[in-house]
């Protein structure tokens, strides 16, 4: 602790903490009667895998299994392919 200050400095952590999460990204496979959805980390490990039926309940369930990650962002397949040229 600083004496003067009344803080304390404690050691820096490299992992994040209540309030400071990881980036996930979310990616899918969407086809006629399921849709398949990753969430990996940033290093790309996989963290989840959930499949719902393609219908308006489904993505409902998607939506909400998403949730789970503070901070997320979609990654599709089909936005790659007219980005990528």
């Amino acid at each position: 602790m600083d004496p003067h200050s009344g803080v304390s400095a404690g050691p820096v952590l490299s992992h994040p903490t209540l309030g400071d999460e990881e980036m996930v990204t979310l990616g899918g496979d969407c086809h006629k009667r399921t849709h398949t959805l990753v969430a990996v980390d940033e290093n790309g490990r996989e963290l989840a895998r959930k499949t719902v039926p393609a219908v308006s309940a489904g993505h409902a369930e998607a939506r909400r299994w998403a949730c789970q990650w503070p901070e997320r962002r979609w990654r599709s397949r089909t936005a790659d392919m007219f980005l990528d040229g």
